[in-house]
Formats: C-alpha cells, sequence, structure tokens
C-alpha cells in the first residue's frame, strides 16, 4: 500500500474550501483525468482542447517548465479567441504537469533545497520502448517530483485577471519492482497519456513507497494550487 505524508486535516479543510469556491469553469485542455477531479469537486466543466504545444527540455528547473507550458497554453487560448476572449464568462483553467528526476542520487522532501540543479525533465511516453527505457530511469533514482501548475483567467466586470500557482509531490519508488508488475504496466499500456508514465490509479501505484503530498498533484490538477489561484483573484 501506497504511503502518503500530507497533514490530512488540513486537505479535508482544503477540500471543502475548493468545493465552496468552485463555480462553472472551462478547462482548456482534453484531459479526461482533470476534467473528472473538477467534476468530483462540483464544478459544471466546459471543455476547450487547444492542442497547444508543449515544452519539454531534457535537463531544467520542473516548476519552470510547467510554468512556461501554462503560459503557452494560456498564450494559444487568447489568440483563437481574439477580442472574443472579454465575453468568456466563466474562469478558464490551464495545467500543465511536469515529472522529473531528481539530480541528487538521495532525493529531497522539499524542493527548495535544489533551486538551481537542473532536473532531468520527463515527457509522456511515446512506445512501450520508451515507457521501459523511463520508468527504469525512475527506479535508478528511486525519488521523482511531480509539479503541478496551473493559470486561471477570468473577466471580472471588463477587468481581467490571471491567477498562477503551484503544487509538488516528491515519490519514492520501492527498493525492489516486481518483473511480473512491470511487465503488466506496460502491457496494459498504464503508462498512456501520463507525464513520466506516472498514472495514479494504475500498476503504477505497485511501484511507489511513498508519496509525500496530495494525490491530485499526480493526477494532474492540486487541490492546493486550484485553491491558491482562486484565492488570489478572490474569486468569487
Amino acid at each position: 500500500m501506497v504511503q502518503y505524508n500530507d497533514a490530512s486535516a488540513f486537505q479535508k479543510l482544503l477540500l471543502r474550501d475548493v468545493k465552496r469556491l468552485m463555480p462553472t469553469v472551462v478547462l482548456a485542455s482534453a484531459s479526461e483525468e482533470r476534467k473528472r477531479i473538477l467534476e468530483e469537486l462540483g464544478a459544471s466543466v466546459i471543455t476547450y482542447p487547444l492542442g497547444a504545444k508543449e515544452v519539454t527540455p531534457l535537463y531544467g528547473d520542473p516548476i519552470s517548465v510547467a510554468r512556461n507550458n501554462v503560459r503557452i497554453k494560456f498564450k494559444k487560448f487568447k489568440s483563437e479567441m481574439g477580442d472574443n476572449i472579454k465575453n468568456v464568462v466563466y474562469p478558464v483553467i490551464f495545467a500543465d504537469t511536469v515529472v522529473a528526476i531528481y539530480p541528487d542520487e538521495k532525493g529531497s522532501v522539499f524542493y527548495k533545497q535544489y533551486p538551481v540543479v537542473p532536473f532531468k525533465i520527463l515527457g509522456k511516453p511515446t512506445s512501450e520502448v520508451h515507457a521501459i527505457k523511463m520508468m527504469k530511469a525512475q527506479f535508478e533514482k528511486k525519488r521523482i517530483l511531480v509539479v503541478s501548475s496551473m493559470l486561471i483567467y477570468v473577466n471580472k466586470r471588463g477587468l481581467e485577471c490571471l491567477s498562477e500557482s503551484d503544487d509538488t509531490a516528491d515519490i519514492k519508488y520501492r527498493d525492489k519492482i516486481d518483473n511480473l508488475d512491470f511487465i503488466n504496466y506496460i502491457a496494459y499500456g498504464s503508462y498512456e497519456g501520463a507525464a513520466g508514465g506516472c498514472k495514479i490509479g494504475t500498476l503504477w501505484n505497485n511501484f511507489v513507497d511513498i508519496i509525500d503530498g496530495d494525490a491530485s498533484t499526480i493526477r494532474g490538477l492540486s487541490y492546493k494550487a486550484l485553491y491558491e489561484a482562486l484565492c488570489k483573484i478572490d474569486y468569487p
């Protein structure tokens, strides 16, 4: 069983407040998992898939990479909407998830301990061979960092507001990975569409020892980042 190191009481209060704040929203993404998270929070979701081309460097600062990608998505949305963007009455959510391998063998619970050392950035696996190579690289280092970044656009009575927020989860893999679990993980395509091949709720869970953070961060839309972003723009 995966061990979660998070303040459960705080998470419950946070979830309650997010549900209270959630209105009808536009999700600028084709991600079914992100849509599912918003619906779990009680929101009515309008999806607007953008097809924006994300930038995934081999090495870098994972938070900067995630933030850059949400801004790319916002710029594409703004370009497609033109002057009509001022007529969008609901908050528009742009999100990105980045998985990165720690540069240090020991890893770290706190990202800020490594503010300048480049991480190895992992994209989404494009094939079985790519997924195998990507997961083996993660198992070798034992620890990875997952970053969930978000940008919310709101037009409040003619005033355009932007709000950004991030959340991170630190993941420690088991010392011994079961070969059968790994074979089935690949065979069932559990890696498909997930940054770093990390898809919670699939056979990937069997590889994980400890998750220091919230599961929503790994799923692609952090409760904490969403709450903070909504509060920054004083919504509703």
